[in-house]
């Protein structure tokens, strides 16, 4: 019962109703997006079967959004490898 991530996935998908336009859905699917990543593994997948359950069309897009945070996180993240490698010390 992990009571902590799931109420506010469940406020959004139970906010959503049939009368979200694309933009909505799309909008949802981000902020439901950047919740998922952030938290710990077995929370994510629990709430991500849910969401399956409940909705796959939604599903299909959280996980969508959630590829592009992950890849736009490890871009960043190399972006600042590489910064760091070329602002070391000066070669001898």
């Amino acid at each position: 019962m992990p009571a902590g991530p799931m109420p506010p996935m469940g406020g959004a998908m139970g906010g959503g109703g049939g009368a979200s336009t694309p933009d909505q859905k799309l909008a949802e699917a981000d902020m439901m997006a950047q919740q998922l990543v952030m938290m710990p593994e077995l929370p994510r997948k629990q709430a991500l079967a849910a969401l399956r359950n409940s909705d796959q069309t939604m599903h299909a897009l959280v996980t969508a959004r959630m590829e592009k945070v992950r890849g736009a996180a490890a871009s960043q993240g190399k972006a600042m490898l590489l910064g760091q490698a070329g602002g070391g010390a000066p070669p001898m």
